[in-house]
C-alpha cells in the first residue's frame, strides 16, 4: 500500500513536463503529432526489445485481451487529450487548462465505486461535488475569453477520463496483472500511435511528410528523450506497479486522485514561477476545491 501511494505520487509529478511540453513545444514549432508519434514509436521499440530478454507474459488469452486491449484504447485517447489540452494551453491559461483536464480522474474513481465494489462514503461524494465545482469555476474564472479554449479542455477532459479509466482496467483482474508493465506499456505506445495517425487521416500524405521532417529535427528528439525518458521510467516501475499494489490493497479506485493531486501542485507552481500566470480569486478558489476534491477522493 505505501510504495503505491508513494509510486501514484511520483508519476503525478513527473506529468507536469508532459504539460509543460505540451505547452511549450508548438511555440518552438514542433508539431505535437508528430512528437508524440516519435516518442512512443521509440517507447514501443525499447519496451519491444525489453520484452523480448523478458519473455512473452504467461497469461490466459482473456487476460491478454484486458491487458493489451486496455492499454491500446488508454493510449488512443490518451494522444487525444494531449492533442486537444495542448491546442487549448495556446489560446488559454495553462495553469486553468491542466486543472479542468486533469480533473478527469473522476471517471476511473467512479469506475471503481460502480464495477468494483469500492465503497463511497459521503466524504468521497462531497469531494466529487467539489471537484465539478472546480472545473465550474475554472471556466467562469476567464470570462469571455473562455469561449476560446474551454471547448477544446473539456473535450481533453473527457478524453483523459477515457484514457485513465482503460489504463487502470488490468489492476481489478488477476489474469491481466500478471502482464508486465513493459508489456503494458508496448501495448500503450501502439495506442499512442494509432491515435497520431487517427488525428492526421484527412491528411496522411502530409503527415507523413511531417514525420520524416521531425526526424531530422534536432528539437523534436530533444523533446522526444525527455518524455520518452519519464514515460518508460515511471510507467516501468511506477505506474503499473503502482496501480496493481493499491489494487491488491483494495485501494485501485485512488490511484489517480493520488497522481492528480501530486500533479496539480506542482504544475500549478510550474505556471506560478516559469510562465509567470497570475491567478485571481476565482481561479485560487478552484485550485484549492480542486485538491479538496482529490484529499477527499483518497481518503477511505
Amino acid at each position: 500500500m505505501t510504495f503505491g501511494i508513494a509510486a501514484m505520487i511520483i508519476v503525478g509529478a513527473s506529468w507536469t513536463i508532459f504539460g509543460g511540453v505540451m505547452g511549450k513545444a508548438p511555440k518552438e514549432a514542433v508539431n505535437i503529432s508528430v512528437l508524440i508519434f516519435w516518442t512512443l514509436l521509440s517507447a514501443l521499440l525499447v519496451s519491444l526489445v525489453c520484452g523480448f530478454f523478458q519473455g512473452f507474459p504467461q497469461a490466459s488469452a482473456n487476460g491478454l485481451l484486458i491487458a493489451f486491449g486496455s492499454q491500446i484504447v488508454s493510449g488512443l485517447f490518451n494522444f487525444w487529450q494531449l492533442e486537444l489540452m495542448s491546442r487549448a494551453m495556446q489560446k488559454g491559461h495553462n495553469g486553468i487548462v491542466w486543472s479542468i483536464v486533469q480533473s478527469g480522474f473522476i471517471f476511473p474513481f467512479f469506475m471503481g465505486i460502480i464495477f468494483f465494489g469500492v465503497p463511497l462514503t459521503w466524504v468521497r461524494a462531497a469531494a466529487l461535488l467539489l471537484a465539478l465545482a472546480s472545473i465550474a469555476l475554472s471556466g467562469i474564472s476567464q470570462g469571455r475569453a473562455a469561449g476560446k479554449w474551454v471547448t477544446l479542455a473539456l473535450l481533453a477532459f473527457l478524453m483523459t477520463g477515457i484514457s485513465q479509466s482503460a489504463s487502470n482496467f488490468p489492476s481489478y483482474f488477476s489474469e491481466a496483472e500478471s502482464v508486465s508493465s513493459i508489456w503494458r506499456t508496448a501495448a500503450l505506445a501502439c495506442g499512442f500511435i494509432l491515435g497520431a495517425f487517427t488525428c492526421n487521416l484527412g491528411s496522411i500524405s502530409r503527415f507523413d511528410r511531417e514525420i520524416v521532417a521531425g526526424a531530422k529535427s534536432l528539437t523534436v528528439w530533444k523533446y522526444c528523450l525527455i518524455l520518452e525518458g519519464i514515460d518508460i521510467v515511471t510507467n516501468y516501475f511506477f505506474l503499473y506497479p503502482g496501480m496493481d499494489a493499491l489494487s491488491r490493497a483494495s485501494a485501485g479506485a485512488v490511484a489517480y486522485p493520488l497522481m492528480v493531486s501530486s500533479c496539480l501542485l506542482v504544475f500549478d507552481l510550474y505556471s506560478l514561477i516559469v510562465l509567470r500566470e497570475k491567478h485571481s480569486f476565482i481561479q485560487w478558489l478552484a485550485l484549492v476545491l480542486c485538491i479538496l476534491a482529490v484529499i477527499g477522493l483518497s481518503l477511505p
